[in-house]
């Protein structure tokens, strides 16, 4: 009987040792992680917007002075090309027996009309060519325009024909028209120093000026209209020559409003 209590006994205190333990650890409580607070997106300065200055509005200026005779046949005159002259611009430029010389061109003497010069270019109506010239003894020589291909029908052809006398040389086609006499007060002497104008406008409306370079006061000049046969062509400049040297320099393409 003893036994059993005993027993019993030890049963309880081990019962109640088990309660006690229990009672006496604290309830874990699980460990809150703190969430990262999201940080604000920086948001990069505005770049400042740079307000364009405007444009200055380009005025042609020319840089290059001419002659205040041109005022005396042309509106508005304006330089639009300097010719190169020199080797370095040989490329504007179709040539024989001819040299770049000093700013010049130079034509050699040959027994026929085989020294030239003549542009690669061409220009338009509304346009003139301006330049200096002079000739040696002997010298004969022709400065002109011309279109289309020598020897056929869409050839023209208009220059200054000069020697002895000095005459305009036409040339229609296949057909030569024959000299025409520019009018004036001025003999063309050689080894002397000569302005040339050779202008275009509309309608076939043609100007050559020739003066002395140190006295403009003398002056031959030729103008004729041939009409809508010459209108509406695309022109290329020409110098040749024969039995003697000829010169030109200071060669430069003028655009014009008219003639006055």
């Amino acid at each position: 009987m003893f036994q059993v209590r005993f027993f019993h006994l030890v049963i309880f205190i081990v019962i109640f040792g088990f309660l006690a333990s229990c009672q006496s650890q604290p309830t874990s409580t699980p460990t809150t992680i703190p969430t990262a607070t999201e940080q604000p997106t920086q948001t990069p300065p505005p770049t400042a917007t740079k307000t364009p200055e405007p444009e200055p509005t380009s005025t042609l200026v020319p840089t290059i002075e001419t002659p205040p005779i041109l005022s005396d046949y042309l509106v508005q005159p304006m330089v639009e090309l300097e010719y190169g002259l020199s080797y370095s611009s040989s490329f504007m430029w179709e040539y024989e027996f001819g040299k770049f010389s000093d700013g010049k061109i130079q034509l050699n003497n040959t027994p026929d009309w085989d020294a030239y010069f003549i542009t690669n270019e061409s220009f338009t109506e509304g346009h003139a060519i301006l330049g200096r010239f002079s000739r040696g003894s002997g010298a004969n020589y022709n400065i002109g325009i011309q279109t289309g291909e020598f020897g056929t029908p869409s050839f023209r052809g208009w220059s200054v024909h000069g020697g002895d006398v000095t005459n305009m040389s036409n040339r229609f086609g296949e057909e030569w028209l024959g000299y025409q006499p520019l009018i004036g007060n001025l003999t063309l002497n050689v080894n002397e120093l000569y302005y040339i104008l050779l202008a275009v406008n509309s309608d076939g409306e043609f100007l050559a000026v020739v003066w002395d370079a140190n006295d403009p006061t003398r002056i031959i000049r030729y103008d004729q209209a041939f009409g809508d046969e010459w209108t509406g062509k695309e022109w290329r400049f020409r110098i040749g020559s024969k039995g003697g040297e000829v010169f030109i320099e200071n060669l430069m393409l003028i655009s014009f409003e008219g003639y006055k």
